[in-house]
């Protein structure tokens, strides 16, 4: 997976891509080689991003899509707002929210270890786009090895580092922030005694991602 964003309709003829910044003069480049004729403009857009959660939406914000299907209410806008002391990544890593980009590098996860499908990030009716066809097997055939997944622990787990259930590897962290970590998780091996680093895991798995995973690691 190169990159994910979220689509903010402005009009009936502009839509803004809201990526991480990293990813952003790189993404411009390839939409721009695939516009090929359209009459289609493309350019980046110097807007600061703000993200609000854990209380009643501020003025001006939009909800995120994503906040219906994880059970909590976020909300996000672009400009000069007042920014919120709370960690935004703590409050993501709590619910399993990954960041392309961010918490792991582009080119390194399948969307689907992402859990975009669950996140309706992912049309599996569409077809013809890179990937399409492994991306609609491993979702259609119940090959769905891996999932990012959060965990609770003392201290800071350098991302890299392997997770173990006993002596066996059982996944990798990916980013980690004040005993908050998400680590891609394989999901044959979610049950045991959690370590990493020396630290004891504990694993939280969402409810919005917990029946899945009860049927993907059967």
């Amino acid at each position: 997976m190169y990159a994910d964003c979220l689509l903010s309709p402005r009009s009936a003829d502009e839509v803004w891509l809201d990526v991480p910044q990293t990813a952003r003069e790189e993404l411009v480049a390839k939409l721009n080689m695939y516009r090929l004729r359209a009459k289609v403009t493309i350019d980046a857009l110097d807007l600061p991003v703000y993200a609000a959660f854990d209380g009643p939406m501020p003025e001006g914000f939009a909800s995120d899509p994503r906040s219906e299907v994880i059970g909590a209410d976020f909300s996000f806008a672009y400009g000069p707002q007042t920014p919120n002391a709370t960690d935004w990544a703590a409050f993501r890593y709590s619910y399993g929210l990954a960041e392309a980009g961010t918490d792991f590098a582009k080119d390194e996860l399948y969307a689907i270890d992402a859990n975009l499908d669950l996140l309706n990030g992912i049309d599996f009716k569409k077809g013809c786009y890179v990937g399409q066809e492994l991306t609609s097997r491993m979702k259609r055939r119940g090959q769905i090895k891996n999932r990012i997944l959060p965990l609770r622990h003392a201290g800071h787990l350098p991302p890299g580092a392997e997770v173990l259930n006993g002596e066996r590897r059982a996944g990798e962290v990916l980013a980690s922030i004040d005993g908050n970590s998400l680590a891609l998780m394989r999901l044959d091996r979610l049950d045991g005694e959690l370590t990493c680093d020396g630290h004891t895991l504990n694993l939280t798995i969402p409810d919005w991602i917990a029946p899945h995973i009860s049927m993907e690691a059967a």
